[in-house]
Parts: structure tokens; sequence; C-alpha cells
């Protein structure tokens, strides 16, 4: 059964445009429409920034519309890095495509 669901992952994880968003309005009026709270939105992200959390903003198109997305907050101590997604990620629904190719992305930043 293992097997089976690493087989399945990056078959569904094909069907998803991963975008790192660089732009304040569409972030905002992503996790607005995905229902998300104010720990990720860009001004949380950026005043992150100013006590060493680098953010990333990461979102997942499936057919042209946003289906999931997640604000991870990253951070280096000593050798260690932590990647945090304060109150996050924001999925739509229960999409396995769009959970899949989030979850993808994320790993690849870790």
């Amino acid at each position: 059964m293992t097997s089976t669901a690493h087989g399945v992952a990056p078959r569904l994880a094909s069907s998803g445009r991963v975008r790192f968003i660089q732009d304040e309005t569409t972030w905002n009026q992503t996790v607005e429409m995905l229902g998300g709270s104010l720990l990720q939105c860009w001004q949380w992200g950026e005043f992150k920034a100013l006590h060493g959390w680098k953010p990333f903003r990461i979102l997942v198109d499936i057919d042209g519309r946003p289906a999931a997305a997640a604000q991870a907050l990253s951070r280096s101590i000593g050798p260690l890095a932590v990647l945090y997604m304060p109150r996050g990620p924001l999925i739509s629904g229960t999409d396995p495509i769009a959970t899949s190719t989030l979850t993808l992305a994320i790993d690849r930043l870790a």
C-alpha cells in the first residue's frame, strides 16, 4: 500500500500549477477567497520578515482557479531550518490534486 501512495502523489500533482506569488494584492485576494486568516495575509509575512523570517507565498491553480495556498515562513537557527505556516495551509474543499501539489511544493522548500 505504501508504494501505491507514493506512486499516486506525483501523478496527481502533475495536474496543478504551482506559483510563488510576489504581488501583495494577488496574494491577499487569494487568501480571502480561500477563507484564510490574518496570519496568512501579505502584511503578516512582511512583519515576520522584519524579525528574521523569510516568507514564501505558494499558490496552486487547478483549471486556472486558486485551489490551495500557503504562506510558509522560513528561518534558519544555527544548523537547523524551520518552516512554519501559521493558520495554514489554505485548501479549497478536499481536492486531493490541490493538496498533493501544495504538499510537494512545500517539501521542495524544506
